[in-house]
């Protein structure tokens, strides 16, 4: 078993892991948008991988951000055009 002094670090270890492109596919929404929810603070900042300094997403970090967008898109609301 792996043990480290964070918890954090060890869940992040262990599950898989996700570039933007790959994780706004299975939230189902454009990398642009992850990007800029991320930029105006509605989402946490994603976690780096230090040799690329690229983006990435845990199992976690996409379901909490599909939860999220649930909440706030309702798909039963019309637009006024």
């Amino acid at each position: 078993m792996l043990i480290c002094a964070d918890q954090r670090e060890f869940c992040f270890a262990m599950s898989e892991r996700y570039n933007m492109k790959r994780a706004a596919a299975l939230i189902g929404v454009h990398k642009l948008t992850l990007y800029r929810w991320e930029k105006e603070g509605k989402i946490p900042p994603a976690k780096r991988f230090a040799r690329k300094n690229e983006r990435v997403y845990t199992d976690d970090d996409i379901q909490r951000i599909k939860e999220w967008k649930d909440r706030i898109i309702d798909p039963t609301e019309t637009v006024a055009a």
